[in-house]
């Protein structure tokens, strides 16, 4: 039996607005707004609020795409598990993740929250279960008079340094905490990043789709703390050229005592060039892949505590591992569908995971590297990550066949849209904006 509006929302006396949540291929999270009589309302005569197909084949300024249809609908599903309310203004919201459905009731094979859905339970057929957990970094840019983030580099700004702590940040980051704690989700910390007003908050470990939804969540109060205090927060992945990039690592680790734990590693490491373009989904993500800047590095590699490799095994003997190659412009239900598939390709191929890289992959020679297998290098484009995922063809099986064909041409619409921006004050503005 579905809830009923008391059994959702008495914990909740103080909300006046619903947020019903979707995301879409550009990774953007879109949404309809439900006052609450409306709400009470809907669950008395039965959910039924539809939005057209076309949503998923828009781009992030609503261009569609060649292929767009625009008749048919989707049903918005609520999950409920995934209500948090906040403040984005002057009275509560709750925020609440959806999944889409066909006319008929079924879930959607285009839904990215269904596509990792179906991986997950591909996964549990297979006795693999995971944990998710994602580290939120943050770039916080004042405006200006005329509304315009600036970039203006404050001189106290250093990775962990109680300096990069001033009053205004410092009261920013606390509010975020506090919005955090208050909507149930589990900050087990936050600390200044390396790049000017870039910060870290750390989300504790879920299951992989309460992990994404309260990932989702995670972001929208901290965007709504910094509107109230006057910055943008924004997680372009490199929004100061001249400084680290902005990530947005996914932890994860296997059940316990899992005996498939290198077969599935091996194959996310197999698949790291066409994963790249789910974790990795904007042309300027890119200027991430590089050497000697903690961030991905530029080989496809692993080591033990080894920031320069995009996937890090972290230390203490347990399963727990960090892929590097992930930022806040992927959809991070696909992103972390398309971990688990090329996980799951791994323990089906029996896939073998090299010995690990205790040096910067960058510091080594050719032969050297050959010898811990280490061969490939991770794509320098998006291009590049969307022709290496377009051409595994058993991860599209995995994935949805239809899905990632979606994926691909939405993928090379925005790069032909982007490229077409040649003013790039106006172009870093968007891109700030957008992400």
């Amino acid at each position: 039996m579905p809830p009923t509006f008391d059994e959702v929302f008495a914990a909740h006396p103080a909300v006046r607005f619903l947020r019903l949540a979707w995301v879409d291929y550009t990774g953007t999270l879109r949404l309809r707004l439900l006052p609450i009589s409306s709400v009470r309302a809907h669950f008395a005569s039965g959910w039924n609020i539809g939005i057209t197909q076309a949503a998923l084949s828009v781009l992030h300024d609503d261009t569609p795409i060649p292929s767009m249809v625009a008749t048919n609908m989707f049903t918005l599903a609520p999950e409920w598990a995934s209500l948090r309310t906040y403040k984005p203004g002057k009275t509560e919201h709750a925020l609440v993740l959806c999944s889409l459905l066909t006319p008929d009731g079924e879930p959607a094979l285009l839904c990215p929250r269904a596509t990792l859905i179906r991986a997950v339970d591909a996964a549990a057929r297979a006795g693999i279960s995971l944990l998710l957990g994602f580290e939120t970094e943050v770039v916080f840019l004042p405006r200006n008079s005329t509304g315009a983030p600036t970039v203006a580099t404050p001189n106290s700004h250093s990775w962990t340094t109680a300096s990069a702590l001033q009053p205004a940040y410092l009261a920013l980051c606390e509010d975020i905490s506090d919005a955090l704690e208050a909507a149930g989700i589990n900050i087990t910390m936050f600390h200044p990043e390396a790049a000017d007003r870039q910060f870290e908050f750390v989300t504790g470990p879920q299951s992989p789709l309460a992990a994404v939804d309260t990932l989702y969540a995670t972001r929208q109060i901290i965007d709504a703390a910094a509107m109230r205090h006057g910055f943008r927060a924004t997680l372009h992945p490199s929004p100061l050229h001249y400084q680290p990039g902005t990530s947005c690592h996914m932890h994860f680790s296997l059940s316990a005592g899992s005996r498939d734990e290198a077969a599935w590693v091996g194959g996310v490491l197999r698949r790291l060039r066409a994963l790249c373009a789910l974790g990795m989904a904007s042309p300027c993500s890119y200027a991430r892949v590089g050497d000697n800047m903690w961030s991905t590095g530029s080989w496809v590699a692993w080591g033990e505590e080894n920031r320069e490799t995009p996937l890090r095994k972290i230390g203490g003997g347990g399963a727990h591992w960090e892929l590097r190659a992930v930022d806040g412009t992927a959809n991070a239900y696909l992103a972390a569908a398309g971990m688990l598939c090329a996980g799951l390709l791994g323990v089906e191929e029996d896939a073998t995971l090299p010995a690990g890289c205790s040096e910067n992959p960058a510091s080594l020679n050719e032969d050297q590297r050959r010898e811990k297998g280490i061969v490939e290098r991770l794509p320098t484009s998006l291009g590049e990550a969307v022709d290496a995922l377009e051409a595994d063809q058993k991860l599209t099986e995995q994935l949805g066949e239809e899905v990632v064909a979606l994926y691909v041409e939405m993928k090379r619409a925005e790069i032909e849209k982007m490229a077409a921006m040649t003013d790039a004050n106006a172009k870093w503005r968007w891109e700030v904006e957008k992400f």
